[in-house]
């Protein structure tokens, strides 16, 4: 009877102790199952603006290229990329909208195109610009 109460006790303390390792990796994989879902839906976003040329994040992307080309000229465009750090003469394109584009283009990669509508905001402020 007492080795049968031992390995109760033992086999009791092993599976609280395999439980609360359990909990802690639920936690784990749940709050990765989460950051994952966050990137497959940017994921998704990214996707569907490159495959689906009538979306609003094209349109917008286009808009801001067409604002900045018709409100900036090639020295005003030159301090916008040094305010945000980009090197204007790594930029491909030799015009103003090749210029522009090559930005918006780097910008987004990088996930800062709202930085760039910000300082254009306060650069030209009575322009609307578009939220993307």
């Amino acid at each position: 009877m007492r080795c049968s109460a031992t390995s109760s006790s033992t086999t009791a303390r092993l599976l609280s102790v395999d439980f609360r390792a359990l909990e802690h990796q639920v936690r784990n994989l749940a709050a990765d199952l989460a950051a994952t879902r966050a990137e497959l839906e940017l994921q998704r976003r990214q996707w569907q603006a490159v495959t689906r040329p009538d979306t609003g994040e094209l349109k917008a992307r286009a808009s801001l290229r067409d604002l900045i080309i018709n409100h900036f000229n090639n020295e005003e465009l030159m301090h916008v990329c040094f305010n945000l750090g980009v090197f204007w003469d790594r930029l491909p394109g030799d015009a103003l909208d090749g210029k522009a584009q090559s930005l918006i283009e780097k910008l987004e990669r990088e996930e800062r195109l709202y930085q760039l509508i910000g300082e254009c905001q306060k650069m030209r402020p009575q322009v609307m610009w578009p939220t993307i």
